[in-house]
């Protein structure tokens, strides 16, 4: 297990009470939780001391903690989750998330799950200061906003499969190291014209660019080049298309995910051609796809269970310590099937 070097700023801001809020307000604890929690009491206050004290709970950026309402000097026990719908989907991150639910139970914490069509973003970060959680996970998805919120929340979390390079508060795969264990394995056979399919939409993440990264590297550390397209963002049968109608055509061909080496395997199969025989293909994830292919996939395997474990360990050390967690880059392995072989004497 990597980390990444830690910052000078290790200690979290003390969290801020409903008894400093009083004191900023100059008023009573009693009738601060009146205004904070919007309740009928036996404290009367006017509009203007109601508004006074919450300006100066949005001035000290003031959180509620629920278990201290309910339990005094208690965590909740819970943490909660940030997802977007198309995550609980896909194997990839419901491995990552089955990680999480396996951890958490583990470690006698409950989990919250919210989740949220598209992008998260701030209105839907703002849960955390709703719901009863301790501290909260959020995948790459979130936008700037959400991460703006969470810094003016002050609330313990951790970032999963993020782009963020921050010292502290990130749990990722190691991408690049990954595709260079492709790369390495195919060299190893006797390729040499190994070709790449991206991602198919022109979405931006930062997968998508460590993958390539990776592969361009790799090839250069055997001193060779990226076999070239002109088409970039186009549906994967149309760029397996491109690469078998080259002259040569490369050996092997690396995808993006296992879900998109299927199809290029498919359509490979369509042209006539065999798997590994006349093309070795090699996918990425490694968590329930390359079951399924022609051919069983050699893939790049990513720890995505592992993922979702340790981002429960390290939230619960923000918890209980009060001390950032160092983040951490998860290596990646290689899964070798029945997909990739010696490359044909005359491609």
């Amino acid at each position: 297990m990597q980390t990444m070097h830690d910052n000078d700023k290790n200690k979290r801001a003390k969290r801020v009470t409903i008894r400093d809020v009083a004191r900023a307000a100059g008023v009573s604890v009693g009738a601060a939780s009146t205004a904070l929690r919007n309740v009928k009491s036996s404290v009367v206050l006017s509009q203007a001391t109601r508004e006074r004290i919450l300006k100066a709970a949005k001035d000290l950026r003031y959180r509620p903690h629920v278990a201290a309402r309910v339990m005094a000097g208690r965590r909740l026990q819970t943490i909660g989750v940030l997802t977007t719908e198309w995550c609980m989907m896909g194997a990839y991150y419901s491995t990552v998330l089955r990680g999480i639910a396996n951890t958490a139970e583990q470690e006698n914490y409950h989990l919250i799950f919210k989740t949220v069509p598209t992008t998260l973003d701030m209105l839907s970060a703002s849960f955390i200061t709703e719901q009863q959680i301790d501290g909260v996970i959020i995948p790459a998805e979130a936008e700037y906003r959400t991460r703006e919120a969470l810094r003016h929340f002050e609330i313990p979390h951790v970032w999963l499969n993020t782009e963020l390079n921050l010292p502290t508060n990130c749990v990722r795969p190691d991408e690049k190291q990954g595709m260079r264990l492709a790369v390495d394995h195919l060299v190893k056979l006797g390729h040499r014209r190994i070709a790449y399919s991206h991602h198919d939409t022109a979405d931006v993440h930062w997968t998508t660019t460590a993958r390539e990264m990776g592969y361009v590297e790799g090839l250069r550390s055997h001193g060779l080049e990226p076999v070239p397209t002109h088409e970039q963002y186009i549906p994967i049968q149309e760029h397996v298309d491109l690469y078998l109608d080259m002259k040569p055509r490369p050996t092997a061909l690396m995808v993006y995910s296992d879900p998109m080496a299927v199809l290029a395997c498919n359509r490979i199969v369509e042209r006539g051609l065999r798997i590994p025989d006349d093309i070795s293909v090699v996918g990425n994830e490694g968590v329930l796809w390359q079951r399924y292919a022609f051919r069983r996939l050699t893939t790049v395997k990513a720890p995505a269970a592992e993922l979702g474990q340790a981002a429960v360990r390290m939230l619960i050390q923000e918890i209980e310590t009060n001390e950032r967690p160092e983040s951490v880059i998860l290596p990646q392995t290689i899964e070798i099937n029945e997909s990739t072989a010696p490359p044909p004497a005359d491609p």
